[in-house]
């Protein structure tokens, strides 16, 4: 069983039903129950053996291949530099993309949650600075994202919630982790030469305080 939380993406957002930090937090309290305590295997992919809180895509450990070969950083964000059918290997398009490349860069340095949620913003920034083509039919995905708002993602300092199933705990412990991408990310969006876009994590840390009620 493979949980995933909703975001509001797309022509028709639902940004209802996206999920408050609160109850995002209690999705995670329920997982690391069920996975301790009921015979069958549950993914999710946002959080470390500790509880931290990851974004895949961010640390390296998965990008997306959409229907027409269009290699994007993860399935809710529909752009591209780079594609399947590239010369190159995929190999060498995951590790010398420069879309991709800075996509990692900018999403850990601006937190360990969602830049989806979190920061909206500044993606659309990174996509009109590599002019990464839109890879949906409609071509309206750069309208969809500046029009999204800030909100909470899986990332909630003070509120981590370890594994408690030793088997889950040891296979995140050496399989999925952050690799060292938080402490060694760098902010491509030139930060120093705008004062708004270093304290993004700061930013987003505060939002979602104020959502966990």
């Amino acid at each position: 069983m493979w949980f995933h939380i909703y975001r509001p993406v797309g022509p028709d957002p639902r940004p209802e039903l996206a999920l408050s930090a609160g109850q995002q937090l209690r999705v995670r309290q329920f997982l690391v129950e069920m996975r301790a305590t009921k015979p069958i295997a549950i993914i999710d992919a946002y959080h470390d053996h500790c509880g931290n809180a990851l974004c895949p895509a961010a640390v390296g450990l998965t990008h997306h291949i959409g229907p027409w070969g269009d290699i994007e950083p993860c399935p809710v964000i529909q752009f591209a530099r780079d594609s399947i059918y590239d010369e190159r290997s995929l190999a060498d398009t995951f590790n010398q993309s420069s879309f991709l490349r800075d996509f990692r860069q900018l999403a850990a340095s601006c937190t360990r949650g969602c830049i989806v949620l979190e920061r909206p913003d500044l993606l659309a920034q990174l996509v009109l600075r590599h002019q990464a083509r839109d890879t949906t039919a409609r071509k309206t995905a750069l309208a969809e994202l500046n029009a999204m708002q800030h909100r909470a993602s899986q990332y909630q300092t003070g509120r981590e919630v370890p594994e408690r199933s030793l088997a889950y705990r040891l296979l995140k412990k050496h399989v999925f982790h952050d690799y060292g991408a938080y402490a060694s990310a760098v902010n491509p969006l030139s930060a120093a030469a705008d004062p708004t876009i270093a304290p993004a994590a700061a930013v987003a840390n505060r939002q979602n305080t104020s959502r966990m009620k």
